[in-house]
């Protein structure tokens, strides 16, 4: 009969025995390397399901920034910039944007950059995430002028 907690000798992982295993204690080397690998597999599972995983916001809104009017002379060009945001307006940065002209005889698009290539009218349309936003580009008469 037990008269006091310790006459109670764990065997098989019980109160007190610090893990221990068929009655014996894993030595201090191997409990420092198990709880090295547990606390790296811990930090590792913090990373992956921490903060920044998160999937990225939706695209809600989008919008074509001209810096002056959208208006150029053949061979002129002039730079767009889209902004995207979510639903709650917030901006969101490093999307993907597909641009087009309507009229590629009249001006075309790259990357942003509008080029004026005969005189009329396009539209140049702005693709993210399946929002568009569209701004329509004239070329007039006229020359560049570089100095």
């Amino acid at each position: 009969m037990l008269n006091s907690f310790n006459d109670f000798q764990p065997q098989y992982g019980a109160v007190g025995s610090r893990f221990a295993i068929n009655g014996k204690r894993p030595s201090r080397s191997k409990r420092g390397r198990g709880l090295a690998r547990l606390g790296a597999a811990l930090l590792a599972f913090g990373w992956a399901c921490g903060e920044g995983t998160a999937p990225p916001a939706p695209v809600a809104t989008v919008t074509i920034q001209v810096a002056q009017a959208a208006e150029l002379v053949a061979g002129g060009t002039q730079m767009l910039a889209v902004v995207s945001k979510d639903a709650k307006g917030n901006t969101l940065t490093d999307r993907i944007t597909t641009w087009s002209s309507s009229d590629s005889t009249k001006v075309t698009v790259a990357a942003g950059l509008v080029s004026g290539v005969a005189l009329g009218t396009a539209t140049i349309t702005a693709l993210v995430e399946g929002r568009t936003a569209s701004v329509d580009v004239k070329v007039k008469d006229g020359a560049v002028v570089s100095s």
